[in-house]
């Protein structure tokens, strides 16, 4: 056997031609069900919808969200962060879960939409307005990304939201595509704004930490 080592970098750290790899692979998974993925990738894919479905299993059981606000934030998204990088890799075994460091970011404050981030080519508007599809991401390669939904979304999996969507129990969003708003109820971000070095430095030096602490204010803001 021959090992391999995969190092995960921020993606504006990476060349054109990985960057490119990482966002081919990703949008395959995205655009590929689990039982046609599985065909042409082997067992190791994991599509989007399997993905989404198994963090709904964790975060938006009726009896408690096991994901967020403890200990189980950190195991649970690395374990899955890992089922998504062997998920790319069986599409290309390149590339690697790379990551972004939304701190560099964070010194755009409200402006952060302008981030490369954001760009038709990297993941998409941060509050596209697409011409009779509200906030759905209609440019690029993320363009109309389809959401399951119906009797396939509930075939797959036990939690949809109230229009039989493969979203949270509690989003009524009934739009079957992959869709962002800045705006809710007319309440831009939330009121939250994008967490700096500096609030990573206050939460990370406390004496003792809080998993809670990471997951809301590392984290939650940001979603």
């Amino acid at each position: 056997t021959c090992p391999a080592r995969y190092a995960r970098r921020e993606i504006r750290d990476l060349t054109d031609e990985d960057r490119e790899r990482y966002f081919a692979a990703t949008n395959v998974v995205y655009r590929t069900t689990q039982e046609e993925g599985t065909k042409l990738y082997g067992e190791s894919f994991r599509s989007a919808a399997w993905l989404i479905r198994e963090h709904l299993y964790g975060a938006a059981d009726r009896m408690c969200d096991h994901w967020h606000d403890d200990a189980g934030f950190l195991n649970h998204h690395v374990g899955i962060t890992m089922q998504f990088e062997q998920s790319i890799q069986a599409v290309d075994p390149r590339v690697a879960s790379h990551y972004w460091d939304y701190t560099v970011d964070a010194i755009l404050g409200a402006n952060y939409s302008r981030s490369v981030m954001f760009d038709d080519e990297w993941f998409g508007a941060a509050d596209p307005n697409a011409v009779g599809g509200g906030h759905v991401i209609s440019e690029g390669r993320w363009a109309f990304t389809p959401l399951l939904y119906g009797t396939s979304a509930h075939e797959f999996s036990n939690i949809t939201n109230p229009f039989g969507l493969l979203r949270s129990p509690w989003n009524t969003n009934p739009v079957p595509y992959l869709m962002r708003s800045r705006y809710t109820l007319g309440v831009r971000d939330a009121l939250y704004s994008m967490p700096t070095c500096s609030d990573f430095a206050k939460v990370l030096q406390t004496t003792e930490l809080s998993f809670a602490k990471v997951s809301s204010e590392l984290n939650g803001g940001l979603h």
